[in-house]
């Protein structure tokens, strides 16, 4: 009890002492039909000047152009908590503090413990969506929470599950693309940026959420031109078919997408623009 008391008296002092700017710079809440979904920044922005265009598949030489002179390589690292009756659902994890990244600082500043999480979701296996899982120790961030990751990705790609197997024992579970992962939150394919790669739809029957983690990674330029792939893309080809395919939906149904770099808070809808798409950023 002591415990609790004293972590609602630290986190109420940091966003007091950050101030509403701070809060606003890693934090973000939202509502979403009947629940809440909180965007939070494991890294805010990332600078194209740290990036690098030589990343970009087909691109054209006006493209180009437009990224080696200005911002358009810009993106941030996001991860998402949708609160659902009783269910905290925490998806992906960021890069993890060793790494640089933030997001326990994040969650800090929004009120949420990592032993608050119930279920820790994840949409696919690199290391800036898993690397937050465990501590430099090897042990579990997360320690009340099941730990949901697509099959075919743990298949494909069994290595990159070996610094979390281990402290997830007995609370790691496999599921299948189509299946539910928690109640309203159905796991739907697409593979491409990897093998296993997956997006999640949530749908309250008054709104529906689409969190499409990797479809996109640059906005200014994959937002226009769809047909840009990036490097890490397993299978560009399917990468490509699947930002389409569920930026067509999206589009199509009206649907709130949240997305892993996507600039922060990452939230907001989009809309069909000639051969590519448009987004509003949602301000709330």
């Amino acid at each position: 009890m002591l415990k609790k008391l004293l972590f609602a008296v630290v986190a109420a002092c940091l966003v007091q002492a950050g101030s509403a700017g701070a809060a606003d710079d890693h934090v973000r809440r939202f509502t979403v039909g009947t629940y809440e979904v909180i965007a939070l920044a494991d890294v805010p922005m990332r600078r194209g000047a740290e990036l690098r265009p030589d990343l970009l598949v087909g691109l054209d030489t006006m493209a180009r152009e437009k990224v080696l002179s200005g911002n358009a390589m810009d993106n941030s690292i996001n991860a998402f908590v949708v609160r659902l009756g009783d269910e905290v659902l925490l998806f992906d994890t960021g890069l993890g503090k060793a790494a640089g990244g933030k997001l326990q600082e994040s969650m800090l500043v929004a009120g949420i413990r990592p032993e608050d999480v119930t279920a820790v979701i994840i949409t696919h296996f690199h290391p800036d969506h898993i690397g937050g899982l465990v501590t430099a120790e090897h042990t579990a961030v997360f320690k009340n929470a099941r730990l949901m990751v697509p099959r075919v990705e743990m298949e494909a790609m069994a290595r990159a599950a070996a610094p979390f197997r281990e402290a997830y024992a007995g609370r790691l579970q496999m599921f299948e693309w189509d299946s539910y992962v928690a109640n309203g939150v159905q796991a739907l394919e697409a593979a491409g940026h990897t093998p296993g790669h997956t997006v999640f739809l949530i749908d309250d029957g008054k709104e529906k959420l689409l969190i499409v983690s990797d479809l996109i990674h640059f906005e200014a330029i994959q937002l226009p031109l769809p047909d840009v792939a990036v490097t890490y893309d397993s299978d560009p080809t399917k990468a490509i078919a699947a930002r389409k395919r569920w930026f067509d939906t999206a589009s199509e149904q009206g649907m709130t997408v949240a997305g892993m770099h996507l600039s922060f808070p990452g939230i907001g809808k989009l809309t069909k623009q000639g051969q590519g798409y448009g987004f509003s950023r949602r301000a709330e």
